[in-house]
């Protein structure tokens, strides 16, 4: 239960950190996969907790931030009411399958640092998160209807 209000509260704070999300999201879907390198853009799926059997609805919009960096902007929900967002710089590499593996991390203020790594291929975002209040488990996303 402590667990799920600390990230409670955490996508509350983080959410004022990324104002507009879904006014991001419409635009993205409505651009399509036109200029979006393979990666970015729009994700939908499921986050799921392995350290407490929580889930909840995941969208991410990927955005290039240099040639080596993204910043992934997720919005959550969680507890069947309950929403927010956070931004994450990722750090990527190519792979030789073609898809690119993943991690980066966040420090989150009183609530510790978060992490995440994975891979991305141009149909599928899959990663592990982890955080130091000892949450810990696994986003897995596609792209969205009609992208």
């Amino acid at each position: 239960m402590a667990q799920a209000l600390g990230w409670s509260a955490v996508l509350l704070l983080a959410s004022c950190a990324t104002p507009g999300f879904d006014r991001a999201w419409k635009k993205s879907l409505k651009a399509g996969s036109a200029g979006h390198r393979e990666v970015t853009g729009p994700w939908e799926g499921h986050w799921s907790s392995s350290a407490n059997g929580h889930t909840g609805k995941l969208r991410c919009l990927v955005e290039q931030k240099d040639e080596d960096t993204l910043v992934f902007r997720y919005w959550a929900t969680w507890g069947g009411w309950m929403k927010g967002s956070f931004l994450v710089d990722g750090d990527i590499q190519r792979r030789s399958d073609g898809g690119y593996d993943l991690e980066g991390s966040k420090r989150l203020g009183p609530w510790g640092t978060y992490s995440h790594e994975g891979v991305i291929s141009p149909d599928r975002l899959d990663s592990s998160f982890r955080s130091e209040r000892a949450n810990l488990g696994s986003f897995r996303m596609e792209r969205p209807d009609g992208y």
